[in-house]
């Protein structure tokens, strides 16, 4: 167990040192030495813990999808409707959004990040799309056992938001608040019998 820990927190160290860099110099910047320099370990040890530079790129966008999935969790059952529930992560995962310096750097227009950060948030997002999929439909069980949709159609319906989420995410169109207002919007008319008004989100 102690051995784990250790190796847990250098894991740690080794991506706060990545994202360090990030900030300051760019993708480009990253190499082993640099990561490992900022991180007080060789270059062997960030290969030993972490393997090759898309492969610390892929365990980057994954802690990151762990810390928002985490949010969301935490916004959904601390709601009492589905629909608020639903807007409340939404907005959780902009705000933050709105301040993380890895996703800024791979959205950035002209980013060094974009070819291989990018496309874990594009063409190769399924893993992301099902893990928060997964997440979501077993908040909402347990919140709301009574209420929603079941099975297929309940996963449909969270796909469908997930998605949304991601492609705001991607593109913002408004600020956190207007964006997880469509986001509400669109789980109402797919998690319920009852519609709500349209919020519509500028271009």
């Amino acid at each position: 167990m102690k051995r784990a820990n250790s190796m847990s927190t250098l894991r740690d160290r080794i991506l706060d040192s990545a994202v360090e860099v990030v900030a300051e110099s760019g993708w480009s910047a990253v190499t082993m030495v640099a990561v490992g320099e900022r991180a007080g370990v060789s270059r062997q040890s960030v290969y030993n813990e972490i393997g090759s530079k898309p492969l610390l790129a892929e365990a980057l966008i994954a802690r990151e999808v762990t810390f928002f999935l985490r949010a969301v969790s935490a916004a959904i059952e601390g709601e009492s409707q589905p629909n608020d529930s639903v807007r409340a992560a939404a907005c959780s995962v902009f705000s933050i959004a709105s301040d993380n310096v890895l996703l800024a750097a791979t959205l950035s227009p002209g980013s060094d990040a974009a070819t291989e950060l990018l496309p874990l948030l594009t063409t190769q997002s399924g893993p992301i799309l099902e893990g928060a999929a997964g997440l979501v439909i077993d908040s909402l069980d347990r919140q709301y056992p009574e209420i929603l949709p079941r099975g297929e159609t309940l996963r449909a319906g969270v796909v469908v938001v997930v998605r949304l989420v991601l492609s705001y995410l991607i593109r913002p169109l408004g600020s956190p608040e207007q964006m997880a207002d469509q986001v509400g919007w669109v789980a109402a008319q797919l998690l319920s019998d009852e519609s709500a008004p349209a919020v519509i989100v500028g271009n």
